[in-house]
Order: structure tokens, then C-alpha cells, then sequence
């Protein structure tokens, strides 16, 4: 049986049904592969984000597995809480 999706034909919303998801590893060269509309970070601590307007800027989670709704083109190595686990949704 075919999978029924009762949403086609509908247009997406920036946020809303998740569609895809890819873990990312922090890079001061690389940037994402897409601009998400929602990041998991799964550790607490400080993180480097340059956003889709070109800011960049440190920002702090004091809470394990924390949901940012942002529009970020780069999570820096550099600033950014090692070895934690990154996932962008789009």
C-alpha cells in the first residue's frame, strides 16, 4: 500500500513537517549544506553560528538537547562545544 501523505498539495511552512535531517560537524571552512529551520544540539556550552544574514555570533545552551529555530549557514569549529552531536531539520 502506498504511503498517503495528506499533505500534498499544501505549500510548506519554514518550520513545520520536518522533512529532512543530516548531523553536521562543525567547521570554520565548511558551511551547511542547507539553511535549516531547526538545529539540535545535544550538549550544553557556547557555539559559533553565522546566520543567513551574514551575523556571526557566539550563543550559549545551558541545556542538553536544545532546539534553536534559526536560519544558520555555519556552525563554527572554532567557539563551539566540542564533540557534541548537531542536527540540522529542514
Amino acid at each position: 500500500m502506498p504511503i498517503i501523505d495528506p499533505y500534498d498539495g499544501y505549500s510548506r511552512s519554514p518550520g513545520y513537517p520536518i522533512s529532512n535531517a543530516l548531523v553536521v560537524t562543525p567547521s570554520d571552512t565548511e558551511t551547511l549544506p542547507v539553511i535549516p529551520s531547526k538545529i539540535l544540539f545535544s550538549h550544553p556550552g557556547n557555539y559559533r553560528l553565522t546566520f543567513e544574514g551574514g551575523q556571526t555570533v557566539d550563543v550559549y545552551f545551558k541545556d542538553y538537547w536544545t532546539f534553536f529555530e534559526a536560519r544558520i549557514t555555519q556552525i563554527h569549529a572554532t567557539g563551539s562545544k566540542p564533540n557534541a552531536t548537531i542536527t540540522v531539520f529542514w
